[in-house]
């Protein structure tokens, strides 16, 4: 009787934490992510190992659980591709810092190297 009100306190932290973790995934911070990782993970291996009662509890509701999970690494994934493509977004800029295009008078395209201001430059 003990180990099923256990086991069932674990499954509704475990799905809570889970939802956490998709909150921090659609609106930050990322930082938070390794902590509620941690934890889910712990709930989840608790579950997974606590016998027969707590393999059976979870057993129920897996499908739940495998559903939260599959969302969540799809948010975890869209959120790295949108970091890759903010960083290389970041990258363009500052190579746009330090040249031009423009056009000859003849219409050909020209780049030209710029020098960002330093000491004794006047802007």
């Amino acid at each position: 009787m003990i180990d099923t009100v256990l086991a069932r306190g674990k499954l509704r932290q475990l799905l809570s934490v889970m939802d956490s973790e998709r909150a921090v995934l659609l609106n930050g911070p990322l930082d938070d992510l390794a902590k509620i990782s941690a934890k889910r993970d712990q709930l989840l291996d608790s579950l997974v190992n606590g016998g027969p009662v707590s393999q059976r509890i979870l057993g129920a509701k897996l499908a739940d659980v495998k559903a939260m999970a599959k969302r969540n690494g799809a948010l975890l994934k869209a959120a790295m591709e949108g970091m890759k493509d903010a960083r290389k977004e970041i990258e363009n800029m500052e190579e746009s810092l330090n040249e031009m295009d423009t056009y000859t008078s003849d219409g050909a395209k020209m780049v030209v190297a710029q020098t960002p201001p330093g000491k004794g430059h006047r802007v």
